[in-house]
């Protein structure tokens, strides 16, 4: 069993330099902050594209993980526009921008996604085998239908309150 030190000294260096960037996201994330609309729209983007390339190459594609990754993303769009209606932006249409009020949930969202993702590829060159686990499938399933489902939800809350 490969140690912890061992693990991050066999990891490509460009990983760590990921992992800043994602973490400095996080840490911006959490203060309030002026956007311009558009800026909203990147982290919906990015949950899509990673948490379909992460499920897809891994698993094969069936009606019952479908509807898991579906039910997943529904529960996690609920909560993320419940969570944004909690705390209401501000809009000013002179000079189209949105005040975001920050919070830690796209920090956490982003430690979840990085180290279930590493603990994935961890498995995948080590042993293989382990990634056709049910529990660890339902787990990677559940994990990417949540993210992508709660930014989407948070998307969702901000037109709304857009256009209210």
């Amino acid at each position: 069993m490969l140690t912890f030190l061992q693990i991050c000294q066999n990891t490509p260096p460009w990983v760590f330099g990921l992992f800043l960037l994602l973490l400095a996201i996080g840490l911006r994330a959490r203060k309030t902050r002026t956007v311009h609309p558009s800026v909203l729209l990147i982290m919906p983007i990015l949950f899509t594209i990673f948490s379909l390339k992460w499920v897809i190459p891994f698993f094969t594609i069936d009606a019952t993980r479908i509807w898991i990754f579906l039910l997943c993303a529904l529960m996690g769009c609920a909560i993320g526009y419940t969570e944004t209606n909690k705390n209401p932006v501000q809009f000013n249409p002179v000079k189209h921008k949105i005040t975001v009020p920050g919070n830690h949930s796209i920090l956490w969202l982003i430690f979840i996604n990085f180290f279930a993702r590493f603990y994935q590829e961890y498995n995948l060159l080590v042993q293989p085998t382990r990634l056709m686990n049910p529990l660890l499938i339902l787990i990677t399933l559940g994990i990417a239908g949540f993210t992508l489902g709660f930014v989407i939800g948070k998307m969702i809350s901000y037109v709304k309150q857009y256009l209210d």
